[in-house]
């Protein structure tokens, strides 16, 4: 290995440390273990209301299928379904997507991939899926939530396309969640590094190309 193979050795070492692995990979907005029940009764635009603790970028919109549960009718099956967005508290459409069985299934929803988007710090927004015919489901078991937003509650309309929710029936994630519907999946940290982060990558950088040289020349 020569001089120049030991040194981007030493800033990929130094990135590690800034940086961690697990930083950049995507993470659902929630996720659960098993649900109650799956039904179909009317055409909604459903999901859940959340505010963010952090600013996040979601990079994939993700439709619940009810067949992964034993459901009757699922995303495949289902006509005029898998539509699904993200608005803001004012009823404005951020960004939306399709889903269909050929996107990536991850737990009990299938993703399709958008265009980065950001949700910014301590707003509030509303995930939501149009429903159609498709099964959905609500107090689902071993509920989890992403830890960059805060889950407030359900919210809902009667829609026969995308909608903005306007009802809810106060279901947190104490009850289990909302009514699914609708995730969506971010990437990544928005936040950037404060200068003295550059100088801790820097200096263990500059620290790590030192020893590797040393151990190289044999001094």
């Amino acid at each position: 290995m020569n001089w120049k193979s030991f040194c981007f050795l030493a800033v990929l070492v130094g990135l590690a440390m800034v940086f961690p692995p697990g930083l950049l990979a995507d993470v659902p907005a929630v996720s659960f273990t098993g649900v109650t029940t799956n039904y179909t009764d009317g055409s909604w635009s459903l999901g859940f209301e959340f505010s963010t603790n952090t600013a996040v970028n979601v990079t994939a919109l993700g439709f619940y299928d009810a067949a992964q549960t034993g459901g009757s009718v699922g995303l495949g099956t289902c006509s005029g379904c898998g539509e699904v967005g993200i608005y803001n508290s004012t009823g404005t459409l951020l960004v939306s997507g399709l889903a269909t069985t050929s996107g990536t299934l991850v737990g009990d929803f299938y993703y399709v991939p958008v265009a980065t988007t950001l949700l910014a710090a301590g707003q509030d927004y509303y995930a939501v899926a149009e429903t159609a015919n498709a099964d959905y489901t609500y107090f689902t078991t071993g509920f989890g939530v992403n830890s960059n937003i805060n889950f407030i509650q359900d919210a809902f309309v009667s829609s026969t396309t995308l909608a903005f929710p306007t009802s809810s029936d106060g279901y947190t994630a104490a009850d289990g969640g909302a009514w699914f519907g609708a995730n969506f999946e971010t990437s990544g940290s928005t936040e950037i590094p404060e200068p003295g982060s550059f100088v801790l990558f820097g200096t263990g950088a500059l620290g790590v190309a030192g020893m590797l040289r040393r151990k190289f020349l044999g001094i």
